[in-house]
Formats: C-alpha cells, structure tokens, sequence
C-alpha cells in the first residue's frame, strides 16, 4: 500500500451530493447528528488522515463512517492508512471506533503490520505488534511481516532492528502464504546495503543467484 494523498481525496469528494456537504468535510465541521452515505463518510475520514486530525474523526464516526471501510483509490482498509501516518492516537480512534485488527490488505497477504512499518515509527511498529498478537496473529509471522515490508519500504534501519530482535533472514512464509525470501526480496529492489545485512545475519536462500552477484559487483542486472 502507499500513503494517502490529496487526489484519493478529491475523487472521493466528487461522489458527494452537495457542494456543502464536500466543504463541511474539507473544513472538518461535519455535524454528527447527520447520517452520511458511505463514500461521504469515508472521505471524512481520508480528509482527517491527510490532516493529521484525530479530533474530528468521532464526529465522522458518530455521522456513519465505517472505521472497517476501503479506500477507493487502492480498496486497502481506511485503518490501514491511519496506521501508515504513524498517530497511535489517530489508530486507537479507529479501533475505539470498532476497527477490526484481524483485517487484510487487499492481496489478503498482509495485516496492519505493513502500514505500521510504512510509517517507519518504531513506537508505532511495537504498538500495533503487540495489538496484532493480543488479537491472536502469531509474533514470527509477524516479525517475518515486518522484516518483507521494511526490505519493500527500502528501510535499513528497521530491516537492522527486525534481524536483530528474531526475524529469521530466511523466512519467506507468513499467514499462511509464502513471499519471495527476503534476499531475493532486496536483489528485486536493487538494494546492495538490504541485501548485505541479509547477508550479514546469516541469510542463504538466494545467496548463490547471479542477480545478487551483479547487485553485489555494482553490474547491471
């Protein structure tokens, strides 16, 4: 998945009825004692994870807005992107809200773990670990989660942090799907320093492959 940005916003907005009603939720003064048909909601929502607002989200919340509901632009959960912003306070509204932690990206193959790595927040990231596990994901599958999405985000720093908390540099099967391993992950994101702390903590699946050969040798591949 990929952060929000204006433009979901806007197509978004476009299905609202009224001009009013678009302008109330650009202006977040939506009143909560009027229902909202669910695109309107759901651009509520999308305007206060854009702004950073979490005070206005109950009132969008209270109007109808689905804390479960998918976004248009990329059908990834609107939760998902709340999380990506890195606002532990704006994920716990959702989840106060009824947001269901067990939830999937669209491919099925990833949980609210992915969105917590593409904030690169690290309060965030043991946050919603330990929220994932409390709901009953199972914590190597996560770690293996988090270490796939950190090589996918290109993030150095939080690949370091996962190898050295337990993630298995070979893992390449979680929530019952298997993935490329995380070498040949980081060999498919022309990544050399990735791919050399992969390297360093002892991963092997790939290891002999001339893509990572020409990764390693600065050789075009």
């Amino acid at each position: 998945m990929s952060k929000m940005n204006d433009d979901w916003t806007l197509k978004a907005l476009c299905h609202v009825r009224t001009n009013e009603e678009a302008a109330a939720i650009i202006n977040g003064k939506y009143e909560s004692s009027i229902k909202l048909d669910p695109v309107t909601a759901a651009a509520g929502l999308a305007q206060c994870i854009l702004t950073n607002d979490v005070a206005t989200l109950p009132k969008y919340f209270a109007a109808g807005a689905d804390p479960n509901g998918i976004s248009e632009a990329d059908r990834e959960p609107l939760f998902f992107h709340a999380v990506a912003t890195g606002s532990i306070a704006m994920a716990n509204a959702f989840l106060e809200a009824g947001a269901d932690l067990t939830m999937m990206d669209s491919s099925d193959g990833f949980s609210a773990m992915q969105p917590a790595i593409l904030s690169r927040d690290r309060s965030m990231i043991l946050y919603m670990m330990s929220k994932l596990v409390d709901a009953g994901f199972d914590h190597h599958c996560l770690m293996q989660e988090a270490l796939f999405s950190a090589i996918c985000n290109e993030d150095p720093v939080n690949v370091q942090i996962l190898l050295e908390t337990g993630a298995d540099p070979d893992g390449d099967t979680w929530h019952g799907r298997r993935f490329y391993p995380p070498l040949m992950e980081a060999v498919r994101q022309h990544n050399k320093e990735i791919a050399e702390l992969l390297l360093d903590y002892g991963a092997v699946k790939g290891k002999d492959s001339a893509e990572l050969k020409c990764l390693l040798n600065g050789i075009d591949y």
